[in-house]
């Protein structure tokens, strides 16, 4: 499960590094207080959507109350912002290194809840 959690983290990077470099948007450095509301988002919703892996339609509800949550639109608000860090690749590592590290104290901390709704009978 952390193998998965973890590639998840890298092929978004991935996605967000190719995506901000084609469309280079404006160049504006966040904050390490954005950063941080960036990494926590993000962490959360990777966190949320292996709960409700099993059930597509929920995980994106999910996901979309969380990055609420953080003061975004919705999910796609959310990857917006980290497309945009793309522009500063210093800033992506940094936001990128910070959700890794929120995403293993999560695991650790048993985080990483099973969804009760796929209870077997």
């Amino acid at each position: 499960m952390r193998n998965k959690t973890i590639t998840s983290v890298a092929l978004t990077a991935a996605m967000a590094v190719g995506v901000g470099t084609a469309l280079s948007a404006c160049s504006h450095t966040p904050s390490d207080a954005d950063r941080q509301t960036i990494a926590s988002a993000y962490a959360e919703t990777m966190i949320t959507k292996n709960i409700y892996r099993h059930d597509s339609v929920r995980m994106v509800k999910a996901m979309d109350s969380v990055a609420r949550s953080f003061g975004f639109d919705d999910q796609h608000d959310l990857m917006q912002n980290i497309v945009d860090l793309s522009d500063d690749p210093e800033s992506l590592r940094k936001m990128l290194d910070s959700a890794q590290k929120r995403l293993e104290r999560a695991q650790t901390g048993a985080e990483f809840r099973k969804d009760t709704s796929q209870k077997k009978k």
